[in-house]
Parts: structure tokens; C-alpha cells; sequence
């Protein structure tokens, strides 16, 4: 029995995202509860940009690692890319927006009494206590 050949460049780009997104998570856990967190977004981008060079090199050629279980070819290339630039815009984006509404720090939406539910609890709280103020 002949062991598959093992090539992890192949699967580089999907082990950067994968240690990036641990990273994202640990960091996440072990900080401060009161520390602004608009850093991990940072990281996020970090990791995407890094995962996108190394898909780069993949383009122009067919290769199958892992016994044929996993190809790289231009039409795998072209999914990978087009969701590592997705993914790229869509933390690009929220990490905006979230500066923007001032999310980002450590109690969520800073402006509600009710930090802590979600925006749509945040809406529908506001919307019964309004309605109990007009009985």
C-alpha cells in the first residue's frame, strides 16, 4: 500500500485561514472584556491577504494532492478567489460600519440601556415599552 503523496502548498491557502480564524478567536477570548476589539478585523484582513498570495502561485497549472482527493485546477482557483475576495470585502465593510456605530467596544451599541440584546431585541424592547407608555 503506497501512502498518498502529501503536498501542503496545495492546501496552504485554507491552513493560513484556518490559523488565522484560531488566532481571531483566541485573541478574542484572552483580551480584556473592556478593550476595544476593531484589532480583529485587522488580523482578519491580515490572514485573507495572506491566504490570497499564497493562492496566486496555484493559478496557471492542474495539480492533485492527497491520492486525488483534492485538485487545483482554474475552476477550483477561480471559487477560492472570488470568496477570499468576498470575505475580504464583507470584514472590510463591517469593521466600518461597526466603528461607525460605534459597536466595536466592548458593550456592543454604547447609545442603549440595552446593550446586550441584539439590535433586532434592541428594537423591539423600545417598540413595547412605547406602546405600554400609550395604554
Amino acid at each position: 500500500m503506497k501512502l498518498p503523496e502529501i503536498d501542503l502548498y496545495l492546501i496552504a491557502p485554507e491552513i493560513v485561514i484556518t490559523i488565522f480564524g484560531f488566532l481571531v478567536l483566541m485573541v478574542d477570548v484572552f483580551s480584556p472584556k473592556k478593550e476595544r476589539k476593531g484589532y480583529l478585523g485587522v488580523i482578519s484582513l491580515i490572514g485573507i491577504l495572506i491566504a490570497f498570495f499564497y493562492t496566486l502561485p496555484l493559478m496557471g497549472s492542474v495539480t492533485s494532492g492527497f491520492g486525488g482527493m483534492f485538485t487545483s485546477d482554474g475552476y477550483a482557483l477561480f471559487f477560492k478567489i472570488t470568496f477570499l475576495i468576498i470575505a475580504f470585502l464583507t470584514i472590510l465593510i463591517s469593521v466600518g460600519y461597526a466603528h461607525r456605530e460605534g459597536i466595536d467596544d466592548a458593550h456592543g451599541c454604547r447609545d442603549s440601556p440595552d446593550h446586550h440584546l441584539p439590535r433586532a431585541g434592541i428594537d423591539v424592547h423600545l417598540h413595547l415599552h412605547s406602546r405600554r407608555d400609550d395604554a
